[in-house]
Order: structure tokens, then C-alpha cells, then sequence
């Protein structure tokens, strides 16, 4: 987390699978279809700002059981996609420029499917892994606990405390940030991850149970956040006023069924 960038954002849920059986003719066989998500997924992100050259837009395809298959920003020929391939216990995904791959993370999952692991590597350093990644660890409750960034010769850890199943206090560098919560907004399976996880990985990486009202820096600067909802209770707008008085907003859509 860096200053002033302590954006939160929206993140799906994915349901269980749930197995369908078929008769056919006198005999009875059973088979199993592909798993079939229901309920509301993100359609798209709109991340503002000062003016409307510089929003960012997000837009979100699935596959059948409610992963996401593509994350796309840009139009036209500036069109950037991102492109989701699930492996057992990886994710690979791959910025495409049209047909030119860009970059390609790879992500490393547990056997709880919580992210471990993700490396990095731009156009030409396909050739030289170990280079940029990350490492997350999490205690046995699930919760983050540290996440390590490795840029090269850079190694910076940033360390999680939790309290009640919410995120307290984090640091960021030299900073460090205290949180404070809204006790009757709870989590619904919407705001449950920073900005760039979702954007970057198409999931949260950690999971608060409520949503976050004030975010502290080093005992000083204060980050207020307020929401707005839908006609389902979806989170449908955060406002983040920042030290200055400075506003960043974040609209999202959804797409039900």
C-alpha cells in the first residue's frame, strides 16, 4: 500500500457447484455439467479521476462457474485484455496489446485456493523468473499475516494485524496505517479487497468482515470512505476523501442472474 492509493474495491463470490442428474430413455445414468454460477458478479469498474481523461475502466467477462475469464481496459485499438487460465493449483494470466502478450503473471495457490505466491515477468523477461514477485503467508484462521514484495534487488515486507476478523493495522513501507470500522456494515461479498487485486488478479488476496469507514496514516493523515448501494445492497459507489480533501471515487455495475 502506498500514500494516498488505499483504495478498497469489490470482489465476487464464487458459489458452490452443484451436480445435475439426467435420465435418459428407460435407463438411468447419471452426469455431471460444468459448474454453474448464480447470482450478481462485477460487469464493470469505473475508477475516476480528477477529469474524465483519466478514469479507468474495467470491464469483466466469466467463465461458466463464475471465475473471471478476461478483465479489459482502454477501447479501440488501445484495448489492453487480461486473460485468466486455471490450473490446479495456478492461475496463469496474460496481458494481451491486441495479440502481442505484454506480461504474464503466474499465480501459485494453496490447497484453500488463497494465493501464495505470484511472479511476474514483462515482455522481455520471460527468460529470467525469480525476479519480481510476491509471498503471502497467512496464520491458521486464513488471515494474512505478511505479504513480501521482491522488485529486483528490493525485498519489503508488510505485515497484517487483525482483530475480530477484520484488518487493524497494517504497515506500508516507513508508514504504517490504523483502521476503523463500520460495525453494522458488514461485508456481503462486495468491498472485500484492495483495488489492484481485484484489477490485477481477479480476486481479494485478504477478506476484512466489515467495511472500513477511516483508514489512519502514522497517527496524522486521515482517509474517510463512504458508500453508496444499489436497490439489491450491492456496493455500487465508494468515495475516498483523502488528506487534503482530495476525492477519488470508484463506481461499479453488476450483472445478475
Amino acid at each position: 500500500m502506498q500514500k494516498n492509493t488505499t483504495t478498497l474495491i469489490v470482489l465476487f463470490i464464487l458459489l458452490s457447484a452443484t451436480a445435475c442428474r439426467k435420465n435418459k430413455s428407460t435407463n438411468t445414468t447419471a452426469s455431471t455439467t460444468s459448474a454453474k454460477f448464480t447470482g450478481c458478479r462485477i460487469a464493470q469498474i469505473k475508477d475516476m479521476g480528477i477529469d474524465s481523461a483519466a478514469n479507468i475502466i474495467y470491464t469483466f467477462t466469466y467463465n461458466n462457474d463464475g471465475t473471471v475469464a478476461t478483465i479489459s481496459t482502454g477501447s479501440g485499438s488501445n484495448t489492453m485484455v487480461k486473460t485468466f487460465r486455471y490450473n490446479a493449483n495456478n492461475i496463469v494470466i496474460s496481458l494481451l496489446d491486441g495479440s502481442f502478450v505484454y506480461s504474464k503473471d503466474s499465480l501459485l495457490l494453496d490447497a484453500q485456493s488463497r494465493i501464495i505466491r505470484a511472479d511476474h515477468w514483462g515482455d522481455n523477461e520471460a527468460p529470467y523468473p525469480n525476479i519480481v514477485y510476491e509471498q503471502y503467508q497467512y496464520d491458521s484462521l486464513g488471515n494474512l499475516v505478511t505479504s513480501t514484495s521482491h522488485q529486483y534487488n528490493s525485498i519489503n515486507t508488510t505485515i497484517y494485524q487483525w482483530k475480530s476478523g477484520d484488518v487493524t493495522w497494517n504497515t506500508a513501507g516507513t508508514d504504517f496505517y490504523d483502521y476503523v470500522y463500520g460495525t453494522a456494515l458488514y461485508n456481503t461479498g462486495n468491498i472485500k479487497a484492495f483495488l489492484t487485486d481485484f484489477e490485477n488478479y481477479g480476486r481479494a488476496i485478504y477478506t476484512p468482515t466489515h467495511l472500513a469507514t477511516m483508514a489512519i496514516m502514522d497517527n496524522t493523515d486521515t482517509f474517510l470512505y463512504n458508500y453508496a448501494l444499489d436497490s439489491g445492497g450491492r456496493v455500487s459507489q465508494l468515495k475516498i476523501t483523502e488528506p487534503g480533501n482530495y476525492t477519488h471515487t470508484t463506481l461499479v455495475s453488476y450483472d445478475c442472474e
